[in-house]
């Protein structure tokens, strides 16, 4: 299956916020459209259920194979993989939307 084309910047995006957000670090944000990246995660993520918002940082909040780290976390879970996957890609999806990526 081959990802969307938004993936990667969707995936920056949140990278971006789950190493800003623990420490409050918003002086990092270099530009207007950094900010608007930041704010649009945390929008988006802080409508999700706690659970689910640790699932989507603990996917794609760092580099490496998302797929292995959907596996970790659908282990972690007790849920199948493609539960996960279905999670990430309605997030992804709703961050491109907030974006007008898509």
């Amino acid at each position: 299956m081959s990802k969307p084309f938004y993936a990667d910047y969707v995936n920056h995006m949140i990278r971006t916020y789950a190493r800003l957000h623990p420490a409050g670090d918003l002086v990092s944000l270099s530009s207007p459209v950094d900010a608007a990246n930041y704010h649009t995660v945390d929008r988006v993520l802080g409508a999700l259920e706690e659970a689910d918002r640790h699932r989507v940082l603990t996917v794609l909040g760092s580099r490496g194979s998302i797929a292995q780290r959907v596996e970790e976390v659908a282990a972690q879970s007790a849920l199948p993989p493609a539960v996960i996957w279905t999670l990430v890609a309605r997030v992804s999806a709703d961050l491109a939307r907030h974006r007008q990526l898509i």
